[in-house]
């Protein structure tokens, strides 16, 4: 009778072993949000609509002296 009893309580506690180590799957992964295309748009057409020629700039990136004639060695700027 006492080996029944030490028999059942070795298989009891090798069944919770087994039970208790046993490896858990990992929840499954939470479902990603499909983007949304973005609709890009139209683009607007490219106009120049003048363009002003100096010997020097301002501050604000402008001509500063418009010129109509330049020399040879004349650095040459152009506003559009």
């Amino acid at each position: 009778m006492r080996s029944l009893r030490f028999g059942t309580a070795l298989a009891l506690l090798v069944s919770a072993a087994l039970v208790s180590c046993a490896k858990k799957e990992p929840p499954p992964p939470e479902p990603t949000a499909v983007p949304v295309p973005t609709v890009a748009p139209t683009p607007v057409p490219f106009k120049v609509t003048s363009i002003d020629l100096g010997k020097s700039i301002g501050d604000d990136k402008k001509i500063k002296d418009a010129a109509a004639t330049f020399g040879r060695k004349d650095t040459i700027y152009a506003a559009v």
